[in-house]
């Protein structure tokens, strides 16, 4: 899978029904000698809907902040106005 254009690639590893989603993943700036991250999205039942869960494990220390900063701006704040319209 590709993301960003070819800022973002990885591949899917395991699809498990109904809400399991596990993938590598990496960006092209990624520092030399570390092996991709996985990335890990659960959804699961909760009262008034579902809860989205989020694990990213095994990103680069010099990579950390980046990660932090781009998952909140690029895809959780899109996603929360996208959700909060009427």
């Amino acid at each position: 899978m590709t993301s960003g254009g070819d800022h973002i690639k990885g591949a899917y590893r395991h699809l498990e029904r109904p809400g399991r989603i596990l993938q590598t993943w990496q960006t092209s700036d990624w520092p030399d000698g570390y092996d991709d991250s996985l990335l890990e999205f659960r959804i699961e039942p909760a009262p008034g809907g579902a809860r989205l869960t989020m694990i990213h494990t095994r990103v680069p220390q010099p990579k950390l902040t980046d990660f932090d900063e781009g998952w909140k701006e690029h895809y959780w704040e899109p996603l929360r106005r996208y959700f909060a319209k009427p």
